[in-house]
């Protein structure tokens, strides 16, 4: 039984269907079924799909994943690191005075609910777009953000694994956001959680090497009972299986001070237990540092991998490949040979793989030829107005239904911002993965680098469902 693809996997199909955007059908059906892969109806269109990738001798030294790992590890390194500093300074005792436990715990509660509440608004929100403020300072400040930077550091092929990462997800921006953004959501838990580790360590091994003395002082007007109070319900979900981790009153009382005059520190009662808090400190560490990280690292996990899975097999081609797999393949003859075969037999002729049929209606900016003679057309941009462009979107997307939509362009006329705020007015018009085609239209012979203007240009939509086309492709005239 095959297993769920991963990231390394989505990243390939993305490259193998680069390359194959340009090749003949018939040379893609003949090395598909030269691969004999088992395509019975007991194996599911993704184990096919996956089958299909490890079968490519193409792919056999790309590993995109190995690139991720590295930079996970590299991060994780150093929040660990962060830990066992952070630790060092927040129990720093000199001897001098006891260590006073408010701070360090209110400074665990507060931080991780306010980071965690901001990380799960932020990935509510990571399909918006963003403009930049506040939403994108914080997303920047996301560990999970920070793995571009640290593989700059890492070696040439790591870096050139992560560039193709970078350029897959800038291309299908759409499909993978989703992916990415609980990518990075995984990613950041798994530091936060090496940081508390850290933390962790460093107080254990302070505890254990080190005379620790702890106590707690505030200028507010807080009885120890109600601190007790406090402590003991922080400790409930432990305290039954552990008695010691919750402070006793008597230690709550008794561990109390208050600053002198001279500098120097006075408490109320007897401190003659003054270590007996590093029970109650470290089980704060792990119930409510090390422990919710590593609930939200589980689920980061799960979310990236049902993200990753339910991408693959809608990926923009992947059904033309699982097609092609399951269809058997149809042999055509030569023109020599048409001669002498019988007059039931007639030749096939090839069509571009990616696309199926002549469209009924199509979208015209700002004049441009209609390449389809047949097909009803739309006029956008020119002399019209906005208000009156989006209302041609509108009823131009209700019209064709689940159909591809058409656009046609003139080549020689780079895009402009007003075509591409109209393709993405167009596209919560259509369904997530229903096909946009931008057909470019030449003055003479068809300009290898006036298409390749569109390409890039169009490209920075992210759209994977966006497709650029000559005129030839479709049947069109």
């Amino acid at each position: 039984m095959s297993s769920s693809p991963s990231i390394n996997d989505l990243i390939s199909l993305s490259q193998q269907l680069e390359r194959d955007r340009d090749l003949p059908l018939r040379e893609l059906e003949e090395r598909d079924h030269s691969l004999s892969l088992d395509t019975s109806k007991e194996v599911r269109d993704q184990e096919l799909l996956q089958n299909w990738l490890r079968a490519l001798p193409s792919l056999s030294s790309t590993n995109f994943g190995k690139a991720r790992s590295i930079g996970l590890l590299l991060l994780g390194g150093l929040s660990l690191i962060a830990g066992l500093g952070s630790g060092m300074a927040m129990f720093r005792y000199d001897g001098t005075h006891p260590i006073n436990i408010l701070p360090p715990v209110a400074t665990i509660l507060i931080f991780q609910v306010v980071s965690l509440v901001v990380a799960f608004i932020l990935m509510k929100s990571s399909a918006a777009p963003d403009n930049g403020g506040i939403g994108h300072t914080l997303r920047e400040l996301s560990p999970g953000r920070w793995l571009p930077a640290i593989l700059r550091l890492c070696s040439q092929p790591t870096r050139e694994a992560f560039d193709t990462l970078h350029s897959s997800v800038s291309r299908h921006r759409a499909l993978f956001t989703p992916v990415y953004s609980w990518s990075a959501f995984h990613a950041s838990q798994w530091a936060s959680s090496l940081f508390f580790a850290g933390l962790t360590l460093s107080f254990l091994r302070l505890v254990l090497f080190t005379d620790l003395a702890f106590a707690w002082s505030t200028t507010l007007d807080l009885q120890p009972s109600t601190l007790h109070s406090w402590t003991s319900l922080l400790t409930a979900p432990v305290s039954l299986l552990i008695p010691s981790v919750s402070p006793s009153l008597d230690l709550v009382s008794g561990t109390r001070y208050f600053r002198l005059e001279d500098g120097g520190f006075s408490a109320v009662a007897s401190m003659d237990v003054p270590g007996s808090w590093w029970p109650f400190v470290l089980g704060i560490l792990c119930l409510y540092g090390v422990l919710p990280r590593l609930l939200c690292l589980a689920v980061g996990a799960w979310k990236t991998n049902a993200q990753v899975k339910a991408c693959f097999t809608q990926f923009p081609g992947a059904s033309d490949v699982i097609r092609r797999l399951r269809s058997p393949i149809i042999e055509t003859i030569t023109k020599d040979d048409q001669e002498d075969a019988p007059d039931s037999v007639s030749q096939d002729s090839e069509t571009d793989h990616g696309i199926t049929k002549t469209p009924t209606q199509i979208l015209i900016w700002n004049e441009a030829q209609n390449p389809f003679i047949e097909a009803r057309q739309t006029q956008i941009g020119g002399r019209q107005s906005w208000e009156q462009d989006i209302q041609s979107l509108k009823t131009f997307s209700a019209e064709i239904g689940n159909a591809e939509a058409w656009i046609s362009v003139k080549a020689w006329e780079p895009p402009t911002a007003d075509l591409v705020d109209l393709l993405k007015e167009l596209r919560p018009l259509l369904q997530a993965s229903q096909a946009i085609r931008v057909v470019t239209q030449f003055e003479s012979a068809p300009s290898e680098d006036q298409f390749s203007v569109w390409q890039k240009r169009l490209a920075k939509l992210g759209d994977p469902y966006l497709q650029v086309v000559k005129p030839n492709s479709g049947g069109g005239e």
